[in-house]
């Protein structure tokens, strides 16, 4: 029960600072595990985070909550008859697992694959800060440098990187679309009866308690701990010595830091609030109206999740700052187009959970006594949603406070948000500035995953960032 909920609150951690975390834990030379290797093995600089290795093991780290969550509705859903008489058969509990379990398993298994593996080509925070160092280069890494780094911008260059990460992430998006759109043939959940159970580790339970504490340490105990105690030095040396509170300090009274925090929790509450009405809207005219034309509003809206987020953020500056330039350019309001836009499938998607798993019967019966659509939306449907709309909501807001690819490329000097100001502060080597800029980051998203667990009917798995 703990572990997973530690687990869930993982998703509080952004890659980015997953990565500087990782950074301080195994860079060379100053990364404070590799000294802790010298100092008392003599053996120097055993983790190099700056190789392909290190880039592979945050991704890896940061995408198991992912394929947890996935496959844990899966797993609930599987008939516990079907895995208990194997087992009174007289069937191992591996070979229960490996002639059962997996089998029923493998639609969620190749939807876990495609979309980590979608999730992973698009991610930037992480090659940038693990990779750039080491001369590692990605597609999407090359579309931030190009436009960022390179003076004067290539826009040629970061178009064509951008069309070529599309096609492959899109190709592979629409693969995980047709997999899951085929699940009903491994349903085993009928109305003929369903039961659920528990099987027994025994002899296997120390060895899955000790992986669950290995992953735990490696994925969530150590990186949070050394950003912490960072956020609490007055400079980076690999030791832990001098604490201090002038980096919090800086961060209340610096402008740009204070406004960035203050700005992100603006966007991130209006933001929430417009996505939980425009996705209870949308959802109700696409299942519980006959409208013409809710095929094609429920395309239009879900293309959005098939685009990399660098490569959405990098069309929302093409789009509104260059060719369509607004008077907004500058305020919070064009962030809020921005996330609006790269937000509104994932509210849609979490809010018609909801309106499926209520019976169209009980809408028809308050409309045929007699009561109003609006009448019977606020007696009847509202209150039955009103658990999926908090969810839907705490899970929007945190992921928009973590999210840096939709407002990288439209935030300015005006309208600092969070996210990107950590992204280059940390670029610059202000590491214990950005540190206490991710323990209030953590804190914050952290306070709305436990609310939406807690008080919430939505799936914690929300936006890219």
């Amino acid at each position: 029960m703990y572990a997973r909920f530690i687990i869930v609150v993982q998703i509080a951690i952004p890659p980015y600072i997953l990565a500087m975390a990782w950074q301080l834990l195994a860079g060379p030379k100053t990364g404070i595990l590799n000294v802790l290797f010298a100092n008392v093995l003599g053996i120097s600089n055993l983790f190099n985070a700056f190789s392909y290795t290190g880039i592979i093991w945050t991704l890896t780290l940061f995408q198991i909550p992912l394929a947890y969550l996935i496959l844990r509705s899966s797993l609930k859903s599987i008939d516990f008859a079907l895995e208990q008489q194997s087992l009174t058969t007289g069937a191992s509990m591996v070979r229960t697992l490996r002639r059962i379990t997996l089998p029923l398993l493998l639609p969620s298994l190749i939807a876990s694959f495609l979309l980590t593996f979608a999730i992973s080509i698009e991610e930037f925070t992480i090659p940038l800060i693990l990779g750039t160092p080491a001369h590692i280069n990605t597609l999407a890494l090359n579309i931030f440098l190009d436009f960022f780094v390179f003076f004067p911008p290539n826009y040629g260059q970061a178009v064509v990187s951008s069309v070529v990460l599309f096609a492959i992430a899109g190709l592979v998006m629409l693969l995980y679309y047709k997999v899951i759109g085929r699940e009903k043939r491994f349903v085993t959940v009928t109305g003929k009866g369903f039961q659920v159970g528990i099987i027994r580790l025994k002899k296997w339970r120390k060895t899955a308690t000790i992986l669950l504490f290995f992953f735990l340490t490696f994925s969530i105990i150590l990186p949070i701990t050394i950003i912490v105690l960072n956020s609490f030095l007055p400079v980076w040396t690999g030791s832990i010595t001098g604490f201090t509170f002038s980096n919090y300090v800086l961060v209340y009274t610096e402008i740009g830091f204070s406004s960035a925090i203050t700005n992100s929790v603006e966007l991130a509450v209006v933001t929430s609030l417009l996505l939980v009405g425009a996705g209870l809207l949308v959802s109700y005219l696409l299942h519980r109206t006959q409208i013409p034309g809710r095929k094609a509003m429920d395309m239009v809206i879900t293309l959005p999740i098939v685009v990399p987020g660098i490569i959405f953020g990098l069309s929302m500056y093409l789009t509104w700052v260059i060719h369509i330039p607004l008077m907004l350019v500058g305020s919070l309001w064009l962030l809020v187009i921005a996330v609006f836009s790269r937000y509104l499938p994932y509210a849609v998607r979490t809010i018609s959970s909801g309106f499926l798993s209520i019976e169209k019967e009980l809408d028809q019966s308050s409309l045929v006594s007699g009561s109003s659509p609006i009448k019977t939306f606020y007696r009847v449907t509202f209150p039955l949603m009103k658990g999926n709309m908090v969810g839907s909501l705490l899970i929007t807001f945190a992921n928009i406070m973590r999210d840096v690819s939709s407002v990288l490329f439209v935030y300015t000097s005006t309208s600092l948000v969070l996210a990107p100001v950590m992204l280059f502060t940390w670029y610059e080597e202000s590491w214990q500035t950005t540190s206490a800029m991710a323990v209030i980051l953590i804190a914050i998203s952290s306070i709305a995953i436990v609310l939406s667990e807690k008080f919430g009917q939505t799936s914690l798995f929300g936006g890219r960032s």
